[in-house]
C-alpha cells in the first residue's frame, strides 16, 4: 500500500470489485490488491471538471459522502437539500465509510428522517451496484482535494458534486435542511460555549475557558452553559446531560448565543439561525461562514498555521496556544 494510493482524491477499489474508502485503512481496516477508483459510470470532479446531468426522476448515488465528521456531513448534505427542491422526483442514496461514530451516522438518519436522502449505505460496496443508478458521483476525499482548501465549504462540496456554485441560492448554504427535524429550537436564555473541536489545532485551550465564561457572564448578562469542567460561579457543565447528536443539536438551537471554536456546533448553530462568535486558528474563517450572516468570526492564527486543518506536530499545537493567549490578552473575548 503506497502513500498515494492513502491520499487519492477518491475512494479505491478493493479486488477489483468493491468500493472502499481510505478513511477506513486509516482505521484498521484491510482488503486485498487496492487501486484507485477509475470507471466509467462513476464521476469524480477531481479529475473530470463538468457538470452531473440532474433531472426529474434520476437516481443519484453519492460514493464516500459527505466527510467523516459532524461538520463536514452538515455542509455537504446540503448539496441533497437544493437537488430535493429542484428536482421533486429525483432520488439519493449515500455511500459512507464502515468505520464511523454514531454521532455522525445519527446527521445521515436525521437527513432520511427530513426526506433529503432516501436511502443510506456503507462501504464496502459492490462496484456493480452502480448500474442501478442514473448518476454516480465519487465525493471522497475532501481532504485530498485541492478545492477544499481554497473554496468556501458549501461552494466545495456543491461543485464536486457537478453544481455549479453560483446558480445555488444562498438559502441552501446555511444547513436549513436540518432544522427541517422536529427539534424544539424555542429560544432559552443561556448562552452556550462549545470550545471542543474534532482536532486539538481547531478548540479554545482549556486554559483560557474560564476567563471566556466570566466574560461570556458579564457580556450578556445570562447564565452560561457549555461543554468544559470549569468551577466558575454560575456556570453549568452539561457535558455529561448531552449524550445524543439529537441532544447537541437542540442545545445549541435553543441558546441565546452560542461562542464556538472551529467546529459542527458553528454549522448546528447557522441551520437555527442563533448569534454565533466562532473562533478560528488555522482555515481562513471565510471558507466555513461565508454564507452565516449571523455568526461573527475571529481568526487568531498566522501564516504557518494556515490550511491545517489536524496536527500531531507539537509545535505547531504550541504556537497556536501561544496566539490564542496573544489574541485574548491583547484584543479581547
Amino acid at each position: 500500500m503506497t502513500t498515494d494510493i492513502m491520499t487519492f482524491p477518491g475512494s479505491l477499489i478493493a479486488a477489483d470489485k468493491w468500493i472502499v474508502a481510505s478513511w477506513d485503512i486509516e482505521q484498521g481496516k484491510r482488503w486485498p490488491d487496492l487501486q484507485p477508483l477509475s470507471h466509467p459510470s462513476v464521476q469524480n470532479y477531481n479529475a473530470e471538471h463538468g457538470p452531473a446531468a440532474y433531472r426529474d426522476g434520476c437516481c443519484v448515488n453519492f460514493i464516500n459522502a459527505m466527510g467523516v465528521t459532524i461538520g463536514d456531513s452538515i455542509v455537504g448534505l446540503c448539496v441533497c437539500h437544493y437537488l430535493k427542491q429542484r428536482y421533486r422526483s429525483l432520488t439519493i442514496n449515500i455511500v459512507r465509510p464502515a468505520v464511523l461514530s454514531p454521532a455522525v451516522e445519527a446527521v445521515y438518519r436525521a437527513a432520511i428522517n427530513t426526506g433529503i436522502i432516501d436511502s443510506l449505505d456503507h462501504m464496502p460496496w459492490p462496484l456493480d451496484r452502480c448500474q442501478d443508478f442514473d448518476i454516480n458521483i465519487d465525493m471522497g476525499n475532501q481532504l485530498f482535494r485541492a478545492d477544499f482548501q481554497r473554496l468556501e465549504m458549501h461552494d466545495y462540496f456543491f461543485l464536486h458534486a457537478g453544481i455549479a456554485p453560483a446558480e445555488v441560492p444562498a438559502e441552501y448554504k446555511s444547513n436549513r435542511w436540518l432544522a427541517l427535524n422536529k427539534i424544539d429550537n424555542a429560544t432559552a436564555p443561556y448562552v452556550l460555549f462549545c470550545p471542543g473541536a474534532s482536532t486539538p489545532l481547531r478548540a479554545i485551550p482549556s486554559r483560557w475557558h474560564a476567563q471566556i465564561i466570566r466574560e461570556l457572564q458579564r457580556r450578556y448578562s445570562l447564565p452560561v452553559k457549555g461543554f468544559c469542567t470549569q468551577a466558575v460561579p454560575g456556570y453549568e457543565d452539561i457535558s455529561l446531560q448531552i449524550t445524543t447528536s439529537e441532544a447537541f443539536i437542540r442545545a445549541i438551537a435553543q441558546a441565546s448565543v452560542v461562542y464556538t471554536a472551529d467546529s459542527s456546533a458553528l454549522h448546528i448553530a447557522a441551520a437555527f439561525n442563533v448569534p454565533t462568535r466562532a473562533i478560528f486558528t488555522s482555515i481562513d474563517p471565510a471558507l466555513r461562514t461565508l454564507y452565516y450572516p449571523n455568526t461573527e468570526s475571529v481568526w487568531t492564527g498566522d501564516s504557518s498555521l494556515l490550511g491545517h486543518h489536524a496536527t500531531s506536530d507539537s509545535a505547531l499545537l504550541v504556537h497556536s496556544e501561544k496566539l490564542f493567549g496573544d489574541f485574548y490578552r491583547q484584543e479581547g473575548f
